[in-house]
């Protein structure tokens, strides 16, 4: 590789910081074709290239951190103690690249008992001068204190390349120098490092005093001067643990190694071997990347401000796009794709509302540097006949032998449906199987928008739909603009999207996920257009009702609640309430939590409020309240009531009018498969998954979904208890596996286990006690969180824990397995082998970490039990259940299926759900289903 360059670059990169940024920035793992977990080693030589590209240094060098302690662990026991184990998979990495890199020539540096930092900052204060410009690449903020003239520190943001001179280390510090970086440190502590500071000393004060007293020692001569005394005590009280820290903070610019220009020299690195290395990893895309690099002469070193696009944005920058503005070039566009294995197709619509948008335009791409847009009802322009159009592009949609790819197939496939039925056309799509937003989220990507998904990729900067079309008022739609313009728009959306499809299918294949992707996923998506393309029915008369009704209920709510306090009161302002609960009829402030404008008013802490004087009641021996109490207790439950009412009002009764579909005369909701990490599917536009608890009010409002036709009625199918099922299965504990395979009322059996009585004994209370705690294993939580649902204290919520795990051990090392499980590899996973990346398990914050934790335990079981009713959708919709009974699917609400039937077909429906739901997957208990009818939602026995 030879690179001609005048001016000396020399490029340090710290190569622990970037191998650890690699593992921890790709979310999904990635298995080259020897079955070796390679991420870690991907994103250091993806990255390597791009700054080769970018900055074409004349000198390159990688420094690593030693395997065992430095002199800073002599000075300092407890320096990094809190820090996580490396996982086994980047130590493995780790070791690759340290024995592998040096048989390329590219120097590899590690000196034993010095940090990288030293090596760095010895290195660059040798060979820094005015011809030689020394970059070091790294994220640790203790370099910042070697930036001079000559030496700046880079990173990457963005996909930019951020660099740290002396006027950026101004900028980010608040007016503080280079050379005062280590001061500055020194007062604040390094958390990252465990080095601890000045106490109550944070950045923004170590900036003021340096500011005013410029060094650590001019500023310990003058603590006297110091006018706040907190600060002051704090100074005189610890300063020797700043003295402590400088020492480990400054970088040792002495450490043992010899080095010159010429060791590091880029022209001696061995291609041959470079090549032989990406290909032993198995990344041939990479492998066409280093050829590029050997054509650089420019000698403009700073012009290095953009990451370089990677070899897939290249074929972009040639990409063409054809307009198909006539019939004839439609017919060679459809013999050109009948030929094709697979293609990606997007479409241009006048909104996103599926029901009542309009089909603009259509593209298609298959990969290579020509895309196409089919345009079709643009306001000016040569638009194709619509309805012709449509009958010509039948044999391609309709192919079972072409795969057709897109990003949200949902989307795409329904518009092409509903355009269809629209002008009285009958088509069956086929082969819509490969959506990249769903391959996306299972692969872990947390940014899973095409857009955002091509800039994470390809280093692509896709054009955004709003700069095109406007945002708010000043939006137009789509078919306003010129064909041209949105030409080029769709089929650079049509041509990524193959791209990712390429990419996605060999990261599904290495990660064993092609089944949950094929088998589940996709076979699910045209079970869901189906039932957002039927709707729900709603009763509009009653809703009106109900609003008339609500609204006189809050107005009544409202004046008994003034009466009992005999003073006016907004009951939506927060501020107000909080002076009365807690000021007037001074209320307890234990366990309510503190804001800034007062004492917390929230639904947690009322209901805290009401549990501590029921039970001051249940605790005397009277069986009246006091006057006072009484009154309290009914102006807390006041504001319960009209907070319910409030919120159903808005939420629901005033809304869903508004949300009607006037054509169908029902309400449209759309299901999301992608975005929830544990798989479950959600619903928005309006959220039909929340709809109202059966409450009082509740149920009225639920009343409100009703059906239409007089012979027909609701039918739902709930799974009974299926998490706690499912936590049965993986954890195989044989007393919960026992009850559930008896048929027993599991939460009396838990009870009846806990309080060590018979099942006969177990009373409400202590079925509703054994209730939170079942699911309080699910969901993580505390002894205190216990405590604070079932009005225990926390010393009993924490016996029942302690009690529950020692009837259900094997529930207990369920738990902890998992977690240590996720500590070793990063991931917990489901029956189907989704998975979910928890990085949060290694957390130094204790909050953090134990939230980790919960994740790592709650979804396995949570997502298996999505998986689970997934499976039986698609199972029903195989079976012939629709057609014989014209049942159709309304709603999956997480556990339950909810169906529109005729009467006359209701049980054979019932019978064909017995059974088939309970038999769509074998676990060590058996699954079973709960069955109701009704007219409507709030009916239903």
């Amino acid at each position: 590789m030879k690179i001609n360059n005048n001016n000396k670059i020399v490029l340090l990169i710290d190569g622990h910081y970037l191998m650890f940024r690699s593992w921890f920035g790709i979310p999904s793992p990635m298995i080259n074709n020897k079955g070796i977990e390679v991420r870690a080693i991907y994103g250091f030589f993806n990255t390597t290239l791009r700054l080769l590209k970018n900055l074409n240094p004349s000198h390159l060098a990688f420094i690593f951190d030693p395997k065992g302690p430095t002199f800073r662990n002599e000075l300092y026991t407890e320096y990094k103690a809190n820090r996580p184990e490396t996982p086994e998979e980047l130590k493995k990495q780790l070791e690759i690249i340290t024995t592998k890199l040096p048989s390329t020539n590219i120097k590899t540096i590690i000196v034993e008992n010095y940090e990288a930092d030293d090596v760095l900052g010895t290195i660059s204060k040798t060979l820094a001068d005015e011809k030689t410009k020394i970059l070091i690449y790294s994220g640790d903020s203790d370099l910042h204190q070697l930036v001079d003239d000559n030496i700046h520190i880079i990173t990457t943001s963005k996909n930019e390349i951020v660099e740290y001179d002396k006027s950026m280390i101004n900028e980010v510090y608040d007016g503080l120098n280079p050379n005062q970086i280590v001061d500055f440190k020194s007062l604040t502590g390094d958390t990252s490092d465990n080095i601890p500071g000045i106490p109550g000393v944070g950045k923004k004060t170590a900036t003021k005093l340096l500011n005013e007293y410029k060094t650590l020692d001019s500023l310990s001569k003058n603590l006297d001067l110091i006018k706040q005394e907190k600060l002051k005590n704090n100074l005189l009280n610890n300063f020797n643990n700043s003295i402590k820290a400088k020492e480990l903070i400054q970088i040792n610019l002495k450490a043992p190694i010899e080095i010159d220009l010429n060791d590091i020299e880029l022209n001696d690195i061995n291609d041959k071997n470079l090549i032989s290395l990406l290909k032993e990893m198995d990344f041939n895309s990479l492998i066409q990347r280093v050829g590029k690099i050997s054509i650089l002469n420019s000698s403009d070193s700073n012009n290095y401000n953009k990451i370089e696009e990677d070899e897939a944005s290249n074929d972009y920058n040639n990409l063409t796009f054809k307009e198909i503005d006539s019939i004839s070039k439609l017919n060679n566009l459809i013999e050109i794709l009948l030929q094709k294995k697979e293609f990606a197709i997007d479409t241009e619509t006048s909104s996103l509302d599926v029901m009542n948008n309009e089909l603009v335009g259509i593209s298609f791409s298959y990969g290579e540097s020509t895309g196409y847009y089919v345009p079709l009802n643009h306001v000016n322009g040569n638009n194709l006949p619509l309805k012709e159009s449509l009958e010509l592009l039948k044999p391609i949609l309709e192919s079972n032998e072409i795969l057709k790819i897109a990003h949200n197939i949902n989307f795409d496939l329904s518009v092409l449906n509903n355009t269809y039925k629209n002008h009285n056309i009958t088509i069956n799509i086929k082969n819509f199987n490969f959506d990249t937003l769903i391959a996306a989220s299972i692969l872990g990507y947390k940014n899973i928008g095409l857009k955002e998904l091509v800039q994470d990729l390809f280093n692509v900067k896709l054009e955004p739909i709003t700069s095109i079309i406007g945002k708010g008022k000043s939006q137009i739609s789509i078919g306003e603009k010129s064909i041209n313009e949105i030409a080029k728009y769709a089929v650079n959306d049509a041509y990524f999207t193959y791209k990712l499809k390429q990419k996605f299918q060999k990261n599904l294949s290495n990660n064993n996920l092609n089944k949950l992707f094929d088998e589940l996923e996709m076979k699910l998506i045209p079970i869901l257009i189906q039932m957002q393309t039927e709707g729900m029915p709603i009763n509009l008369n009653l809703l009106n009702k109900l609003q008339n009704d609500f609204s006189d209920k809050i107005s009544a709510i409202e004046n008994n609640a003034k009466s009992l306090i005999q003073e006016e009161i907004n009951l939506n302002s927060t501020q107000q309430l909080s002076k009365i609960l807690f000021e007037k009829l001074n209320l307890p402030t234990e366990n309510i939590k503190k804001t800034k404008s007062g004492y917390s008013t929230g639904a947690e802490s009322i209901t805290e409020l009401i549990n501590g004087l029921t039970y001051k009641f249940k605790e005397s021996k009277s069986f009246n309240l006091s006057f006072e109490d009484n009154t309290k207790i009914q102006f807390l439950n006041h504001i319960q009531e009209y907070r319910e009412i409030s919120k159903l009002l808005s939420t629901y009764i005033m809304t869903l009018p508004k949300l009607l579909n006037l054509k169908t005369n029902r309400i449209h909701t759309k299901f999301n498969q992608a975005g929830t990490t544990t798989g479950r599917l959600s619903s928005s536009d309006p959220n039909l998954q929340n709809i109202p608890k059966r409450t009082n009010y509740g149920k009225l409002v639920r009343s409100s979904f009703a059906v239409q036709e007089e012979n027909n009625e609701f039918i739902s199918a709930d799974y009974s208890q299926i998490e706690l099922r499912v936590l049965a299965h993986f954890s195989g504990d044989t007393n919960l596996i026992n009850a559930f395979t008896k048929g027993e009322d599991i939460h009396s059996f838990t009870a009846a286990s806990v309080y060590e009585c018979d099942l006969d004994k177990v009373n409400n209370e202590m079925r509703r006690i054994a209730k939170i705690l079942n699911f309080g294993v699910l969901y993580g939580l505390s002894p205190y969180g216990i405590s604070r649902q079932t009005n225990l204290s926390i010393e009993e919520g924490e016996n029942f824990t302690k009690l529950y795990f020692q009837r259900f051990k094997k529930i207990s090392d369920y738990i902890e397995n998992t977690k240590e499980e996720v500590r070793d590899k990063g991931y917990v996973e489901t029956l189907l082998g989704r998975k979910r990346y928890i990085e949060e398990i290694k957390s130094n914050n204790a909050r953090v970490r134990a939230h980790g934790e919960r994740m790592a335990v709650n979804m396995p079981i949570q997502g298996t039990a999505a998986e689970i009713i997934k499976i039986a959708m698609i199972n029903l919709n195989n079976s012939n259940i629709y057609n014989n009974t014209e049942a159709k699917m309304l709603l999956q609400i997480h556990d339950e299926l909810i169906f529109e039937c005729n009467k006359n077909n209701s049980k054979y429906l019932t019978n064909i759900l017995s059974k088939i739901m309970p038999n769509v997957v074998k676990l060590n208990v058996p699954l079973t289903i709960n069955i109701q009818k009704g007219p409507n939602l709030g009916e239903m026995s």
